[in-house]
């Protein structure tokens, strides 16, 4: 589920729930409010019992504190986790993303474009391919990597015109899983 501007309810959120093995959330629709000048503002999130329902959670840095309520953002991403995800990721651009699973916390670097043309759909095409290789049962490391590789792609162009061969994502995705992902902690 990734909403825009509130339009899930938890009504909906929860038949959602029953109708899925894995239920994953980008939160930003439940944290975005407008301003009297239609200026986008972050939010707190109004019902926490939405992520009692999910099992992957995924938000930029800013987004995740608003959900939360902390600015630490490990504390915050602990938070998320022990409302019931399974995985907790956080999307901080060309920083990469912060993975929280089973208690161990990872950094995952970004995937460098050939050349950075727009960022746009970058977070959308991240959790896509996240979630491909995660209901396949991989390791959660290894769809973040994958996750990042093809964020890498989508930034070369201007809109989703460039996805990437699968072939292509994977060799980014090993590049960057094979030499710098990172366990902070556990």
């Amino acid at each position: 589920m990734a909403p825009v501007a509130n339009e899930l309810s938890l009504g909906v959120i929860k038949k959602l729930r029953k109708l899925t093995d894995v239920l994953s959330l980008d939160p930003q629709g439940l944290v975005r409010r407008f301003d009297a000048k239609a200026k986008v503002r972050l939010k707190r999130l109004e019902d926490v019992r939405v992520l009692r329902l999910i099992d992957v959670y995924k938000s930029s840095t800013d987004e995740i504190r608003k959900v939360a309520g902390l600015e630490d953002l490990r504390s915050a991403m602990e938070k998320i986790h022990d409302y019931g995800a399974r995985i907790v990721i956080v999307t901080r651009g060309m920083k990469g993303s912060a993975l929280l699973f089973e208690r161990g916390l990872y950094t995952v670097p970004a995937c460098k474009p050939k050349v950075l043309v727009d960022p746009t759909g970058a977070g959308d095409a991240f959790i896509g391919a996240f979630l491909a290789e995660y209901l396949q049962k991989k390791n959660p490391t290894w769809c973040a990597c994958v996750g990042s590789s093809a964020a890498s792609f989508v930034t070369e162009g201007v809109g989703p015109a460039v996805f990437g061969e699968k072939k292509e994502i994977y060799k980014r995705a090993t590049e960057i899983y094979e030499k710098r992902v990172k366990q902070l902690s556990t």
